[in-house]
């Protein structure tokens, strides 16, 4: 097969940063190539400079069928048959699913809008997608695993030949996995060209034809599919050896309890919930998207003052009407949107962990800088955050260094109990396995965890229970010694277990 895309010599800089070193490498027509590294090995910089995002540095070149690309923009890759399903999304949320897809080239007649042609080709379109999406729906009223089924349909209806899919299966159900998996199985039949950016490793193996893998911006090598094994694959990525995908760990939760939660419940998501969190404990929240388990989180840290019952945080009733107060009270909040609810990306590193902390680190209104400073550099060091200095804007980094910094601003601040929504997604393995030993660290000091995942082996390697949540109840309660994934999933689906055998 002849190269599609053919990157030579190609560097970007950043203050303090850099993020590509002489990056060559190749893309053959037809084929889904994977692209791997840990978070700032350079993998997004690459995308953005191959989609016309930001120019790189002088002396390198990118070529497109053997054509050289010369003075690139998002505008120009899309004539060329460039299209980017993006990590984060690019939608307009108070527009609909077909304006959406559609923005830019909507069908006209006699100067306005044919609603009717726009609506109908968007529904035909996502029907053969297999997407459950109504065209005419709002975007902001959509999950955010129906936001990701329009960014890539949106992508696919540019009449794409190079499609570049960073992390989208990040947010999806196993079932919307399949589906997407289907898609791109038909778009591979087509002989359409795939770059997928993936953390997952299993899902680049059964994928991939071939995988290029980074590392601190610069090429390792590239691996043909009868090459593919983990071991090898983890220790190019990372350049060590991890011998394992999670780390040994034991219960050490005792009998304390230090949250207990009855007959929650709030109008439309959840609803009479009841369970005792312990301390040390890691209590695990499985369930399906859409189960109510980030709404029941929210609600617990005060984000969701509808929510109705009642909160005792070691035997004491409390009010938590707001996150001013959860974090007074010890709780801490880990989300899922690390980017929107997490993060004050136009911020340095320092504000960032330091925000929830200031009454500690300031006296009569100033900050106490030397304290502060000793603070943030113990917790840089303790969670290996990588970053040029404490100045360094939030948005310049990776996003596994992104998530650490919404950890150590919780440890910085003394919280004892974590909520923690999906904490490792979109993190590349070596980032996973620091945050897995950290959370093991920080329960066998007594630190509590509330863990969402949507990743069950995540969840029965690190958690000492297991709570399932369906259609906003509990529908299941396992100790460790009594995991079982099958189970689990029937209770995650609310079947009975004569239904799943």
């Amino acid at each position: 097969m002849e190269n599609i895309l053919t990157i030579t010599n190609i560097s970007r800089s950043f203050p303090g940063v850099k993020a590509l070193d002489r990056i060559s490498l190749s893309v053959k027509q037809g084929e889904i190539h994977a692209l791997m590294g840990e978070n700032g090995a350079g993998k997004s910089t690459l995308i953005k400079i191959i989609s016309g995002a930001i120019s790189p540095d002088t002396g390198g070149q990118i070529s497109y069928k053997g054509q050289p690309i010369l003075h690139n923009s998002p505008s120009l890759a899309k004539r060329l048959g460039i299209g980017v399903v993006h990590q984060e999304f690019y939608l307009i949320r108070e527009l609909s699913v077909a304006e959406n897809i559609m923005l830019h080239h909507y069908p006209s007649r006699r100067g306005f809008v044919d609603w009717k042609i726009l609506y109908n080709r968007i529904e035909q379109l996502l029907q053969e997608l297999e997407f459950e999406i109504d065209p005419r729906s709002k975007v902001k009223n959509l999950s955010i695993a129906e936001q990701q089924m329009v960014e890539i349909t949106k992508c696919l209806s540019q009449n794409a030949e190079l499609i570049i899919m960073d992390e989208p299966t990040a947010a999806l159900t196993i079932q919307e996995r399949s589906k997407l998996y289907r898609t791109i199985g038909k778009l591979h039949d087509k002989h359409l060209t795939i770059i997928y950016i993936s953390h997952a490793i299993d899902e680049v193996f059964s994928l991939a034809d071939r995988i290029s893998i980074l590392r601190d911006g610069k090429f390792v090598t590239c691996l043909e599919r009868k090459q593919f094994d983990w071991n090898r694959l983890i220790e190019l990525m990372v350049g060590r050896s991890i011998d394992h995908e999670f780390p040994t760990r034991e219960c050490n939760s005792g009998d304390k309890v230090v949250l207990s939660v009855r007959s929650l419940s709030n109008q439309t998501v959840f609803r009479d919930i009841a369970f005792d969190l312990k301390e040390g404990e890691v209590l695990g929240l499985a369930g399906l998207v859409g189960a109510g388990r980030t709404e029941l989180i929210k609600a617990l840290y005060g984000a969701d003052p509808h929510a109705q019952g009642e909160i005792r945080i070691l035997g004491r009733k409390s009010n938590i009407c707001s996150p001013h107060v959860a974090k007074s009270a010890g709780l801490g909040f880990v989300p899922e949107n690390r980017k929107e609810e997490g993060l004050v990306l136009s911020l340095a590193v320092r504000q960032n962990m330091s925000l929830p902390s200031l009454d500690k680190i300031t006296r009569f209104g100033f900050l106490k800088k030397k304290q502060e400073e000793k603070k943030l550099q113990h917790y840089i060091h303790r969670l290996n955050i990588k970053t040029p200095s404490l100045r360094q804007r939030v948005n310049n980094l990776s996003g596994g260094n992104q998530q650490k910094i919404v950890l150590a601003k919780w440890l910085l601040a003394g919280s004892t109990i974590l909520f923690m929504d999906e904490p490792t997604r979109g993190i590349d393995v070596g980032a996973k396995y620091e945050i897995y030993l950290l959370i093991d660290e920080l329960v066998r000091s007594g630190v509590s965890v509330l863990l969402v995942s949507s990743e069950l082996p995540e969840l029965l390697a690190l958690a000492d229970r297991i709570l399932v949540l369906s259609n906003g109840s509990i529908t299941g309660e396992f100790e460790r010694e009594n995991f079982d994934a099958e189970i689990i999933m029937s209770c995650a689906f609310n079947l009975e277990q004569s239904e799943v055998n």
